[in-house]
C-alpha cells in the first residue's frame, strides 16, 4: 500500500479525504528475479464511501469496488470488469487496525456467462 496512507487503522481515514494511487500490485517475471507492476489500485472519496479502480498499466480499469467505513473499520468489496482478459473474481472484507481480513475470496478460471456489472467510470453529472 501507498506509505503515505500509514498504518491500516489511518489509511481508513485517510481514503476518504481524497484521490490516491493506494497500491502497485506486481508480481515475479521468471527466469530472472524481476519484480514487473501489473496493477495500479486508484481510489477516490465518494459521499462517505471510497471508489476502488484496479487499473492494469495501461489504464484498462479491470477489476472495481468501493468500500465503507464501519465502525473503526473499512469493508471493501471488489470485483471484474466483465470483458476479456480478467478474471472473473469477487474479494470483499474488511481493513481493521492491523491488516485486512478477506470474507469472500472467489475466483472463478473461466466466465461462464454475463452477468450484471457496475460500470468502471462514474456517470458524469
Amino acid at each position: 500500500m501507498n506509505r503515505q496512507l500509514g498504518s491500516s487503522f489511518s489509511a481508513r481515514e485517510r481514503l476518504l479525504e481524497r484521490p490516491w494511487i493506494a497500491a502497485l500490485l506486481a508480481r515475479w517475471a521468471p527466469p530472472a528475479v524481476a519484480v514487473t507492476t501489473q496493477y495500479l489500485v486508484l481510489t477516490r472519496p465518494v459521499g462517505q464511501s471510497v471508489r476502488i479502480d484496479v487499473s492494469r498499466t495501461d489504464g484498462v480499469i479491470a477489476y472495481t469496488g468501493s468500500a465503507e467505513p464501519t465502525g473503526n473499520e473499512l469493508a471493501f468489496s471488489i470485483t471484474d470488469v466483465d470483458h476479456p482478459q480478467t478474471v472473473p473474481t469477487i474479494l470483499s472484507g474488511t481493513l481493521e487496525a492491523d491488516g485486512v481480513r478477506l470474507d469472500v475470496a472467489e475466483v472463478a478460471a473461466e466466465r461462464v456467462g454475463k452477468r450484471q456489472t457496475q460500470p468502471a467510470r462514474p456517470d458524469p453529472d
